[in-house]
């Protein structure tokens, strides 16, 4: 029984760590030529690709279904459920982007959803203008950013999103810390190995013997204070780490059984 729950419980997070399948189709519109549109659907592929999703472009459905029977299915933006069908079938996706962009005189009007390939049913839409070509692909950007986290929610998915690197900055200055300690320490060491004992033959002076010990103990101090440095630069960079400073925290996960409990923490890179 505990075993059972375990993996019904281990199934469930790997479940929500995998990224939305999508298939997007070629949009459909007017008043651009072809290859324009091509060329902004694949924009928009790439998009959702980029926000983490596991994509089939428009050119990867013309290669699998022929580019013919993908421009047949542009009919698919009625929510035609036996060409949906078709598009899962063939390339295993679970979810469809319909896009429809028209131009005219003054601006683009771009509109764009995903809807489950299994039923039809929308996850999310999104409508917008653009007044000219730079803010049409500012308009992309802007879409998917809305539509794969409301999408991700609706079908209980985690939405990757990017973990800020800052924390390598402290901790690289604690990790050269630690090595400038180590190196300090052998200074130390040395200049101590050098101050004459009862078995030593060779006679210093007790002016030569006063700068060894004061070498020595400036170097302890300096490898003290490096050491002191470096743990505080670790533990800084840990602590970045884990709360995600200028990005993403990393979060407690904990799993309970019937008759015990796992705690861990889920980062997403």
């Amino acid at each position: 029984m505990r075993a059972l729950t375990m993996a019904a419980v281990l199934m469930a997070f790997v479940a929500q760590a995998q990224p939305i399948s999508v298939a997007v189709l070629d949009w459909s519109g007017g008043g651009l030529e072809p290859a324009r549109m091509a060329s902004l659907s694949e924009a928009f592929a790439n998009q959702l690709s980029n926000a983490g999703a596991s994509v089939n472009s428009p050119r990867t459905i013309a290669a699998v279904l022929g580019a013919e029977r993908q421009r047949q299915l542009l009919g698919c933006s009625d929510a035609s459920s036996s060409c949906l069908a078709e598009i899962a079938g063939a390339l295993g996706t679970e979810t469809i982007a319909l896009g429809d962009l028209v131009k005219t005189s003054k601006a683009f009007r771009l509109s764009l959803k995903l809807i489950t390939a299994k039923d039809a049913s929308i996850l999310a839409t999104w409508e917008g203008v653009a007044s000219n070509d730079d803010e049409l692909f500012n308009l992309i950007g802007v879409a998917v950013n809305h539509l794969y986290p409301t999408a991700a929610a609706k079908l209980g998915r985690a939405v990757p999103k990017a973990r800020s690197w800052w924390f390598v900055l402290p901790t690289a200055l604690g990790a050269a810390a630690g090595v400038a300690a180590i190196f300090t320490q052998t200074i130390a060491a040395q200049r101590f190995a050098s101050i004459p004992t009862a078995t030593t033959s060779e006679p210093r002076s007790l002016a030569e013997v006063r700068q060894l010990r004061a070498e020595g103990e400036g170097a302890q101090w300096a490898t003290r204070g490096l050491l002191l440095a470096g743990v505080a630069g670790l533990a800084t960079g840990a602590v970045m780490f884990i709360t995600g400073f200028l990005g993403t925290p990393a979060s407690p996960v904990v799993v309970l059984t019937p008759t015990s409990g796992l705690l861990g923490i889920e980062v997403r890179l």
